[in-house]
């Protein structure tokens, strides 16, 4: 037997259940009214989206076509045919200074062998003299002050003739950029710290004309314990134009690069407004 107002509160929530039970059909028919309708409306923004980015898409693929026939296609024309050409410069460059790097391996096994044989200049008097004067790299004997002895590759290279080049001096030849290492007390330096000095020095010629050479200088001492220099050096103006040949190139590929960019970045900056 179970109290009065158990079945009281029983026979309430029966009654509110039934309610419920009876109103549910037109809930879930409310329901379903409402979201059909909410999907459809859904459907009909997703398709019109989509549409609307089909045609932007479309107008994005039209935009790059039209860029890339009007300026990449000629661009690329443009650099690959500068990439050819410097292409072609480097392999020249790379023959070149392979025969450069040849004649100062030669050079250098050359003034080995002259330092040796200086010792010995008594005795291999002519014989030293003769290779002086038969080799194809410019060598000179060089106090603080002036030329001391210049061999014939040296005179011609120059421009001046042995009288001429005797009453002169390195510093009477290099530009005025590389003067200041052939002063009388730069070398007295070089002589102080005795290692061999290497440099490439841009020369007025006595033809008016301006070359390069890689020059390499030695300390000797003469039989009075003065300081005097053995030079020896190569022409190199043809390696020092085609290196500046090479550098302006690059400075062109740099700038269509730049200007590459920054139509990109333009077209880009169109696409967002």
């Amino acid at each position: 037997n179970q109290p009065p107002q158990d079945k009281e509160t029983r026979q309430k929530l029966s009654t509110a259940c039934q309610v419920i039970l009876s109103k549910e059909a037109d809930f879930l028919y409310i329901m379903n009214k409402i979201t059909y309708a909410y999907d459809r409306e859904s459907e009909r923004k997703i398709n019109y989206k989509y549409q609307v980015e089909l045609v932007w898409l479309f107008a994005k693929l039209m935009l790059i076509a039209l860029v890339t026939i009007f300026f990449v296609f000629p661009s690329v024309k443009q650099l690959r045919a500068l990439f050819n050409r410097l292409s072609q410069e480097k392999n020249e460059q790379k023959n070149q200074l392979s025969t450069y790097k040849s004649d100062n391996q030669s050079i250098t096994q050359d003034l080995h062998y002259l330092q040796s044989e200086i010792k010995q200049a008594k005795l291999n008097e002519d014989r030293y003299y003769q290779l002086l004067q038969k080799n194809n790299a410019g060598i000179f004997v060089h106090s603080l002050e002036k030329f001391i002895y210049c061999n014939p590759k040296t005179a011609q290279i120059f421009g001046y003739n042995d009288l001429e080049l005797g009453r002169m001096s390195l510093l009477d030849l290099v530009h005025p950029t590389y003067q200041s290492l052939f002063k009388p007390e730069n070398l007295q330096q070089i002589a102080n710290i005795g290692l061999p000095f290497r440099q490439e020095v841009e020369i007025y010629s006595g033809k008016g004309e301006v070359i390069w050479i890689d020059l390499i200088i030695n300390i000797l001492k003469n039989k009075n314990s003065e300081v005097e220099f053995l030079g020896s050096f190569l022409e190199v103006t043809d390696k020092r134009l085609a290196a500046n040949r090479l550098r302006d190139a690059y400075k062109i590929v740099e700038d269509n690069q730049m200007n590459l960019r920054e139509l990109m970045l333009e077209i880009s900056a169109q696409k967002i407004n």
